[in-house]
């Protein structure tokens, strides 16, 4: 906790790291009943040593893009910026043993890829830092009653016209990641016998529907289904500069059906979707993810992926 008695998280990456973090924040302010103050100067470009320009989507700090939930006090969530430092070779691992161990710091960083319950007995005056990649902080916020939705506080021309497109077409949600940052990454990439199967499998759910198809680079994307398109009817989505992220997480989540990648962001995309919506997965995603959190009806197929 800060000196205000305030839990403070620190979060960066992309809109799927930074939901991480705050969810996670969340729940720990709700279960001690106090404020929260999210840092984000690690989500600033200018401290991501992997944002260079480049094709590729880069990030940018995205919650506040979009309406927040009261903090466990009640109090409104503050978004701050402290100095950063990005953590030195082999930092994580020590500072992490050094937690486990209970040693003087004020940084706790939490077990990774699982819900770390000693966040709850963290001692004031630290800061939450590290690897919160877990659905498990997400399910015990809304278990608590937690609510929250990818609604953009200044939609854009685009986004309003798009979301009147998706109330009258219904389109199927297909995501294809293919990098990180402005790295192409083959093991993030859906295979496409993965895509054919999961628009196979989809279409007895939702019915003969058109494809809109969300990635990080739409045009390259739409080459790799190129051979899918004369079976449905697939078009990329190309977010026009200024659009923020939330934006297409917000369409996607609203989508008839769902199929994600091995990515946070369409997963969470699922998460923010109702109960009932089908959802399908590669299995290199759940390789991926922690499944603590995972809908029980979601669809799990087969793919050469992570």
């Amino acid at each position: 906790m800060s000196r205000n008695g305030s839990l403070t998280v620190q979060v960066g990456g992309g809109i799927g790291n930074q939901l991480f973090g705050l969810v996670a924040g969340l729940w720990a302010s709700r279960e001690l009943k106090c404020g929260l103050e999210v840092d984000v100067s690690a989500a600033r470009p200018q401290n991501l040593a992997r944002a260079e320009v480049g094709h590729f989507a880069e990030r940018d700090l995205e919650l506040d893009s979009f309406p927040l939930p009261s903090a466990g006090d009640g109090s409104p969530v503050h978004l701050v910026e402290r100095s950063f430092r990005p953590p030195f070779r082999g930092e994580m691992r020590l500072r992490r043993t050094a937690s486990r161990l209970r040693l003087p710091s004020r940084e706790y960083w939490p077990t990774p890829w699982t819900v770390d319950e000693r966040i709850l007995a963290v001692a004031q005056g630290r800061l939450l830092r590290g690897n919160f990649h877990t659905w498990g902080y997400w399910r015990r916020f809304c278990d608590l009653g937690g609510e929250l939705a990818p609604d953009p506080l200044n939609p854009t021309e685009w986004f309003v016209e798009m979301s009147v497109l998706l109330e009258a077409a219904k389109p199927l949600a297909l995501h294809v990641r293919l990098g990180d940052y402005t790295r192409v990454l083959p093991q993030l990439v859906s295979p496409l016998s993965f895509i054919e199967e999961a628009l196979a499998e989809m279409e007895p759910l939702v019915g003969e529907r058109p494809v809109w198809l969300f990635s990080d680079d739409p045009e390259a994307a739409l080459a790799l289904v190129g051979t899918l398109r004369m079976r449905y009817d697939i078009n990329a989505l190309a977010p026009p500069l200024g659009s923020r992220a939330v934006e297409s997480l917000s369409l996607m989540s609203r989508a008839a059906g769902i199929i994600c990648a091995a990515s946070s962001f369409s997963i969470w995309a699922a998460q923010f979707a109702p109960p009932g919506k089908p959802v399908i997965l590669p299995q290199s995603a759940v390789s991926a993810f922690t499944q603590d959190g995972f809908r029980r009806d979601w669809i799990v197929l087969p793919s050469d992926g992570m």
